[in-house]
């Protein structure tokens, strides 16, 4: 089990628990601030996966450096080069075409 994956099944259940407290008639102000930290992290968590987790078809335009880095992701098992804008200090992932780790 990955970090990931615990504390998606960590934060369902504190939902779980919680919302069934609430409509037992549980439901004093430490339930209400459960429901919301434990949904607020769950969807965070799953989330975060499709905002920050995606790499670029094509290599990014003017001001972008290739910094020799690649690395199979072990989500999608494809090759991906590293790039990196000395301006902004951002770092972004692109595919390489034709390649699959297999």
């Amino acid at each position: 089990m990955t970090l990931r994956t615990g504390l998606i099944a960590v934060c369902a259940a504190l939902l779980a628990i919680a919302i069934y407290l609430f409509v037992v008639g549980h439901g004093e102000g430490g339930v209400i601030v459960l429901v919301f930290e434990a949904g607020f992290i769950l969807a965070a968590v799953v989330f975060e996966r499709y905002r920050y987790n995606r790499p670029l078809a094509a290599p990014p335009g003017e001001g972008w450096e290739a910094t020799g880095e690649t690395f199979v992701d072990p989500g999608s098992g494809e090759a991906l080069r590293v790039y990196f804008n000395p301006s902004t200090g951002k770092r972004v992932y692109v595919r390489v075409t034709g390649a699959k780790a297999g």
